[in-house]
This record gives C-alpha cells, structure tokens and sequence, in this order.
C-alpha cells in the first residue's frame, strides 16, 4: 500500500535556501566541497503534514529550520476556516515538529484544507487525509532505503515476520530506480507493507551532521502510525536476533531496548543473487567490545519515546529529566543526573543482538563494504538468521542460534 505525503519545499521565485548546519565533513573534517554541497537539502521546509492515528493531533515535521526561522517565520496555522493554536520544536538538532492539537469542534473531514501562513511572504496550501489506519500494529519495523535489491527487502521482511511476529513493515523509500513497481513486487509478502515515497535529498554522504532525511523518516513513522504497540529501528542489512525470553516480553520490561551488534562480512566471492543465507561467519566481538559505543539499534514503545534518532532514542521521562538538569547545573549538580540521563539499556549479548551484513548493500553510501574479508580467524559460525528465514510462522518464532 502506498501512503502518500504533503511536502512543503520552498517555492523558487522566494530565492530563499536552507543554510549549512556545519561546514565540515565528518569523514576529514575538511570543508564541505561544491559535490558534498549538492546533496543538501536546502528547499524542504516540511517533509509531510498529516494527522495522527486517532485524528486528534495535526502534525507538520522537516528538517532543521536554521535561517529559515527567521526568513519564514510561521505566522499561522488554519485548518479549513479556523486558526489553530500550534507550537514548534526542534526534537533534536535536525528535526522540526509543528504541533496541533485539535478539539472536537474543529470538525475534521475525511480531506482538510490546511494552511501554513509564513508572515506575508508566502502561504502554503494542502489538502490532507485523515487517517484512517485498519488497525493498530502490535509491532511495526521501519526503515529508510535506496535501491536494494529487491531479493533482500522481501527476505528482510520476511525475517523479522518469522522470527519477531511483526504485523506491519513501513518502508520510506528515496528515490530508488523502481520505486513505481516497489509496492508492487512486496504485495505477495504474508505481511502488512507500506511504502512511502520519501523523495528528499539524504544529505552529503561525507558529512553527518548535514544528514537529516533519515531522522525525518523514523520521527515521522512514530508519530503517523504511532498508535499503540512497539516499533523497530533497523535497516535493511540489520537482523535482529533474540536467543532468550522473547522480542516481546523484553519491551514489556523497558520503553527502549537497544541492542549490541555484530558486523557479518563477505569472506568469498558473491554469487550474483546473494541474500542473508550466504552468510555464515560473523565477527566474533561485538561492535561495542570493539569500541563502537555508538553502534547501537533498538526497539521501543511508540507512546513512550519523545524523539528518535539512528542509533538511540529519547524516552518522554528522560525528555522531562532535561529540564531538571537545567536546574541541577546551576547548582552544580548535574553529574549525578547525566548518567541517567544517557543511560542506554542494552541487553547481554547472550539475551539478544542483531547482525549487520556488511555485503547487503547497493554501495552509494560505503563501496568498500563489498571488500572480501580474507582472514577468517576473527569470524565464528552463526545460523540464526538461516534458520528463521527456513522455518514456516506456525513453528517457534524465536532461534536457538549457534
């Protein structure tokens, strides 16, 4: 099913663009150059408006503003004939929520004129659904991808269909080569599939902190489908494997659950359809037993996360911790707050994690993850992902892995 989207970009003839969050490069912290300066968003203002599930919340979110604070600022919301109060926050460094919440009397339709009104420079005009989701999804997987073949996408869903029981797969699509025929080549899939033309340059590949396409996607997913239930953070080279207790009964115990990794290389040459189950060695440390602090994925209650980000999460109670330690730094206190606050509950590697297939890849991001590994010494044997992908749902969801 396709779910379509109401981009607000900024109109040519107000010869306005987005500035630069930082002029660096992560990868040398050298300039950014003309070629890393294409690949900026610099036109999006909103990547979609939409209402929440239950149609009481009417949300615009996009990219940091940065001068366009300034240069449009927000004068108005109206949804048909009635002005709405609204409030604008930056839920992280990159992201930007216009937030509305409705009454009863504002009187919703099944379309909606909306108005943005950015003082009396310009006036943004849409026409928005209401949200008319079949149902709640107990567990919903997520993921932002460009042009991986299609073979991994369905043996992806597939995965954490057997092994997790996940009921709903949300796939932000940006610009693939057959993204017309992707909705398409997913229908015969035994899972509830949405697909999302997610059509906004990603950012420079060399510079992070210039990226803000991917954390548009998964605030916006949590926010439009939010309604109840759990959802997943991993991408397309990323399966999660749980060897004890199960994937449900460790999100009854935390808001957010993270998850260490192991990274699973080529060793030898690919065959041309190559998917997961080519796979059998995987490193034998852990991305963090290596160092990798930041290499993280997690799952998380919708209701309970106030902002997503790639790697971690804001839970609302440690959103509400933030101001407290406003407080405590003045007093010189903070130290005993900030742990807390940054506390990631990762589960033992003996309970669960996820492995990352460095060959799973179509290569615009990273080509040397197509590199053959020659040493095995460092590699150990792991079937898990063969055998969930092997078994039929009506047997034992949950791997008894190597």
């Amino acid at each position: 099913m396709n779910i379509k989207i109401h981009p607000v970009i900024v109109p040519n003839f107000l010869g306005i663009t987005r500035e630069l969050r930082t002029h660096k490069r992560h990868v040398d912290s050298r300039s950014m150059t003309p070629e890393d300066v294409a690949q900026y968003d610099c036109k999006t203002l909103f990547y979609d408006v939409f209402f929440n599930p239950k149609n009481t919340i009417l949300y615009a979110i996009g990219p940091a503003l940065l001068n366009f604070k300034c240069e449009l600022p927000i004068s108005a919301l109206k949804l048909t004939d009635k002005t709405l109060d609204f409030t604008i926050t930056e839920i992280n460094p990159k992201t930007t929520v216009l937030k509305a919440q409705l009454k009863q009397t504002d009187g919703l339709k099944e379309t909606n004129e909306v108005k943005i009104v950015f003082g009396k420079r310009w006036t943004w005009t849409g026409i928005i659904e209401i949200s008319q989701l079949s149902s709640s999804s107990n567990i919903t997987l997520s993921t932002i991808q460009k042009d991986n073949e299609i073979r991994w996408i369905q043996d992806w869903i597939r995965y954490y269909r057997n092994a997790h029981d996940v009921d709903r797969v949300i796939i932000y699509d940006n610009n693939s080569s057959y993204q017309s025929k992707l909705e398409e080549k997913l229908a015969s899939l035994e899972t509830d599939v949405l697909v999302i033309h997610w059509n906004f340059p990603y950012g420079p590949a060399r510079s992070h902190g210039n990226q803000m396409c991917q954390l548009g996607s998964l605030n916006h997913c949590r926010l439009k489908f939010g309604d109840g239930g759990y959802g997943l953070n991993f991408d397309i080279d990323e399966l999660l494997v749980v060897r004890k207790s199960s994937l449900k009964d460790l999100l009854k115990e935390q808001d957010i659950v993270y998850f260490d990794s192991y990274m699973v290389p080529p060793v030898s040459q690919l065959s041309e359809d190559y998917s997961f189950s080519s796979f059998l060695l995987r490193d034998k440390l852990s991305r963090l037993q290596e160092g990798s602090y930041k290499a993280t994925k997690y799952a998380y209650k919708f209701s309970n996360v106030y902002a997503n980000s790639v790697h971690f999460a804001m839970s609302v109670y440690q959103k509400k911790g933030k101001y407290l330690e406003k407080v405590l730094k003045k007093l010189k206190l903070e130290k005993h707050l900030s742990k807390w606050l940054n506390k990631r509950p990762i589960v033992s590697l003996e309970t669960a994690y996820y492995l990352h297939y460095s060959a799973i890849t179509s290569g615009w991001k990273a080509p040397e993850r197509l590199d053959v590994q020659s040493e095995t010494n460092s590699l150990v044997e792991d079937y898990s992902v063969i055998d969930a992908l092997e078994r039929s749902t009506t047997k034992s969801p949950f791997p008894n892995s190597s």
